[in-house]
């Protein structure tokens, strides 16, 4: 997001209780609260990783049991509002698109696609989302499920070369 886009955007109310619920991981009660309209932008900055946005954290949140209930909470978020690319407050800067690329999570990423996340969007590394989804998972291989996301980042649009400011890297 651009500096005073990001600036301009609602802090989150004392009680964040958007928030909370992504940080539990309750699908429903992000339903509800988004159905009560809560705000799928409100930046709060009091939770831990740099994760402002509720968006972020549920790409991000390690409490989903789950992977369909990941990609659920994602979308209610989306359809709700929230911007699909905000960057986190911390130096890595990630995208929630640079965090779904790095786990391999295919449904998150063609969610976060769908709803216009840029998939040329660089961190705060120098990388973009098809550079995370491309690093070897633990050995020289690339997971299927890393392949997947590779294959829809590259449908989408994403440079396959690092292109910095420098021109081509």
């Amino acid at each position: 997001l651009h500096s005073s886009l990001h600036d301009a955007l609602p802090i989150c109310p004392a009680e964040h209780g958007l928030h909370e619920a992504v940080r539990q991981a309750h699908v429903e009660a992000v339903r509800l609260l988004l159905q009560g309209r809560a705000e799928p932008n409100a930046r709060c900055l009091y939770l831990e990783r740099g994760c402002e946005f509720p968006l972020q954290m549920a790409v991000s949140c390690t409490n989903f049991l789950r992977s369909s209930d990941r990609a659920q909470a994602v979308d209610l978020l989306l359809r709700a509002g929230a911007i699909p690319g905000p960057r986190r407050g911390d130096a890595e800067a990630n995208t929630p698109l640079h965090d779904a690329a790095r786990q391999g999570d295919l449904d998150v990423s063609l969610l976060l696609l769908m709803y216009a996340a840029d998939p040329n969007a660089v961190n705060g590394f120098g990388e973009a989302p098809l550079h995370l989804a491309l690093r070897p998972g633990g050995g020289d291989w690339i997971p299927d499920s890393a392949q997947a996301v590779v294959d829809a980042l590259l449908r989408a649009g994403a440079c396959p070369l690092n292109i910095g400011e420098r021109g081509v890297v």
